[in-house]
């Protein structure tokens, strides 16, 4: 990356690296911010950048290296690691812009049951979720869970997805009876903006639903 950014800086410019004496003065200095707060924020506007990353370094930790190929056995390794059936799951990114990704919606509704009892550090991805009729976040825009739909605001907790060939919802409902759900919709192929629409519309009716849907 250094050689690249001299090579555009153009002019001869010549890079070298060297080691700090003994002693040396530090003049600044610039820390990460923990990986909890960078996943929440990931999850609350739906920052691609930042999941790739966080994806990358799975993928670093695990000894896999950084590379798009590295993805699939680093990522759904960890994910083996809360005991749901990894089958289906392919991973090409962490972003999710990748067409080729693929997640088993029966696979995040069981997903989502352990980040509802906030198992193990789960917990820190309920607390990212974006909130129907929330203060901030994919789930407070404007054309979300409006008009009937509304009746929803505040109970649902759902991760937004969005790419050329589809939209998704998947979460954690508070349902008007008081039972918790958990719900993976998509709206997959040809499909336009309104689709947002017609998910939030299937998710407000297992709000209303409740008890009548669930397993237990």
């Amino acid at each position: 990356a250094g050689a690249a950014f001299a090579a555009a800086l153009g002019g001869g410019v010549s890079v070298s690296v060297g080691t700090a004496p003994a002693g040396a003065e530090q003049l600044a200095a610039a820390r990460s911010q923990p990986v909890s707060v960078l996943i929440g924020q990931s999850l609350i506007v739906s920052d691609n950048t930042l999941a790739e990353m966080l994806a990358r370094l799975v993928a670093v930790e695990s000894g896999a290296g950084n590379t798009f190929g590295a993805l699939q056995e680093s990522v759904v390794t960890a994910l083996d690691a809360y005991g749901i059936d990894t089958t289906g799951i392919i991973i090409r990114d962490g972003s999710g812009l990748s067409d080729d990704n693929a997640v088993p919606p029966s696979y995040l509704t069981r997903l989502f049951v352990k980040i509802n009892a906030r198992d193990g550090d789960l917990g820190v991805i309920f607390d990212g979720l974006p909130i129907a009729g929330g203060p901030t976040g994919s789930l407070s825009y404007s054309d979300r869970f409006t008009g009937d739909n509304a009746v929803a605001d505040g109970s649902v907790f759902a991760k937004t997805g969005w790419i050329d060939t589809g939209y998704t919802l998947s979460g954690i409902i508070r349902a008007a009876d008081g039972t918790p759900l958990t719900f993976a919709v998509y709206a997959l192929g040809d499909v336009s903006d309104n689709a947002k629409q017609a998910l939030d519309t299937i998710t407000a009716g297992f709000f209303r639903c409740g008890d009548n849907l669930s397993n237990s």
